[in-house]
């Protein structure tokens, strides 16, 4: 299972080891750094001050992901994300997607933010769609000098599915929901064996009292079912109806959502893992 925990200043030698050259270093790094290659040392130079939260994602206890968190200004009301990279023997396999989804949540859950920004060079094309297949659009272009070059980057801007999925199942959606719930009485393994197998959607049970998935045999969505939206990246916003139901029926419990496939992107259902966790988080300033 993966999750986000603070960084550690045992983390920056595999962290660094993942850039193979100097160019994967710039398109990570751009010039925040010196010298290539960097030193742990470098690293954790580069997080000292206030209002910057480098995270670690780990699968287990294996490290496979890093991202920094940071507030660009003193409202404290935007979320920048940096230094995004993940294991380059991983790289194609949705980690980079797990990655943002779990800084996302945890950006707008525990640091309650509205709005996250980020940048990245054209030529770094993978990355450009990781960040677009998680609800982040482009939003101006700039230019930066690395290395006595020219290279031309993207500013880019979340989209905040939070409000607008809250919207679409707080009322007879979430009703349903506890309904079940009581039903059951809070024990997720019968909700996701008896009552999540229906004509609209099945549910499984891949670890007891952990591990769940949640496959909806057609998409829900009215602006979908209307053919206003086609793009994949709206599913987003199911999963965050999912994470609010779940925060709603147990607020005090931790839970993190993934998309593994869904019907915009081609798949013949849509399907989510929903874990339940402990985590690590940081607190709100």
């Amino acid at each position: 299972m993966m999750t986000l925990r603070p960084f550690s200043i045992n983390d920056a030698e595999t962290i660094l080891s993942w850039c193979k050259d100097k160019r994967s270093f710039r398109l990570w790094s751009a010039d925040r750094y010196k010298n290539h290659p960097a030193q742990p040392s470098d690293m954790i130079a580069q997080y000292e001050g206030d209002n910057l939260f480098p995270m670690t994602m780990v699968d287990g206890e294996e490290i496979v992901g890093h991202i920094l968190l940071r507030y660009p200004s003193a409202s404290k009301s935007i979320i920048r994300f940096g230094f995004i990279i993940v294991d380059d023997t991983k790289r194609g396999m949705g980690y980079g997607r797990r990655l943002l989804q779990l800084a996302i949540d945890h950006a707008c859950n525990q640091m309650g933010v509205k709005t996250i920004t980020l940048g990245v060079f054209a030529d770094n094309p993978s990355a450009l769609k990781c960040y677009q297949s998680v609800g982040f659009k482009i939003t101006g272009e700039d230019s930066y000098m690395i290395d006595g070059e020219k290279w031309k980057g993207y500013e880019m801007k979340y989209v905040n599915y939070i409000q607008k999925a809250i919207e679409c199942v707080k009322d007879p959606v979430l009703l349903i929901h506890e309904q079940i719930y009581r039903k059951c009485n809070g024990d997720f393994d019968r909700i996701f064996t008896e009552e999540y197998n229906t004509e609209s959607y099945t549910g499984k049970v891949l670890e007891s009292g952990k591990v769940y998935e949640l496959s909806y045999l057609k998409c829900t969505c009215p602006m979908v079912q209307q053919g206003l939206i086609k793009n994949p990246e709206h599913c987003e916003c199911s999963r965050q109806s999912i994470l609010y139901i779940l925060s709603q029926l147990e607020p005090k419990s931790k839970y993190d959502v993934q998309i593994i496939d869904t019907i915009l992107n081609g798949a013949e259902r849509c399907t989510f893992r929903i874990t339940k966790h402990k985590g690590i988080y940081l607190r709100r300033k």
